[in-house]
């Protein structure tokens, strides 16, 4: 691993030649817009633009664990969501906090299913959905605002985007298709399938029990 030389969360850096714009978004994620401009002497100037988003595809299961235990969330209340198991199988967790008047933090409720007394929850745990059809509609609505009018250049790419075919893909599996020498298997948002890595953990577990029998 090599060192972090520099970290930008949400706002604007000018680096050299380079533009850098970010905002943090929905799904744990973060909209980026790069521009780099260059004017060498005797040649014309060198524009370069990109944007994308990088995100958390897993979805929150909190929702769904609150609706199946017929819970609300307190006012106010801070939330955990967590694994766990043991002897008779995993567990899944959610703990609730919210803030007491004197100023401490007390536990409100724990939300606990079993996922082998109740298969049927399963479906509660957290899914893989990929960057969501809205998140790249709040994406796109950002990535205008940052191409100003008087940004000719930048305003001609932006119009050239063509948002019918844009995609979304898993790093992961752009590791593994880089290794296989394989195209990418990416999707339109909100069309995400399983992770190749999901399904090989998957076929694993069947092969393992297969191996038990």
């Amino acid at each position: 691993m090599k060192d972090i030389i520099g970290q930008l969360g949400d706002g604007e850096m000018n680096l050299d030649h380079m533009e850098i714009h970010t905002k943090r978004g929905p799904q744990e994620s973060i909209f980026v817009y790069v521009q780099y401009c260059k004017f060498p002497e005797k040649k014309p100037p060198v524009y370069r633009h990109m944007a994308g988003i990088g995100g958390n595809g897993w979805d929150d299961p909190l929702p769904r664990l609150l609706k199946a235990a017929k819970k609300k969330l307190p006012k106010g209340a801070e939330a955990m969501v967590g694994s766990q198991s043991g002897a008779d199988g995993e567990f899944e967790i959610v703990s609730l906090w919210w803030k007491k008047k004197n100023g401490k933090t007390g536990k409100v409720i724990h939300v606990i299913h079993d996922w082998i007394k109740l298969p049927r929850k399963a479906a509660l745990r957290s899914r893989f959905v990929g960057i969501t059809r809205s998140t790249a509609r709040e994406f796109f609505k950002w990535l205008e605002e940052q191409i100003g009018d008087y940004d000719n250049d930048a305003r001609k790419w932006f119009n050239k985007i063509d948002r019918r075919k844009k995609l979304r893909f898993n790093q992961g599996d752009a590791f593994f298709a880089h290794h296989f020498k394989k195209p990418i298997p990416a999707t339109a948002p909100g069309k995400a399938r399983e992770t190749i890595l999901t399904k090989r953990v998957k076929q694993m577990g069947k092969e393992e029990k297969k191996g038990k029998k």
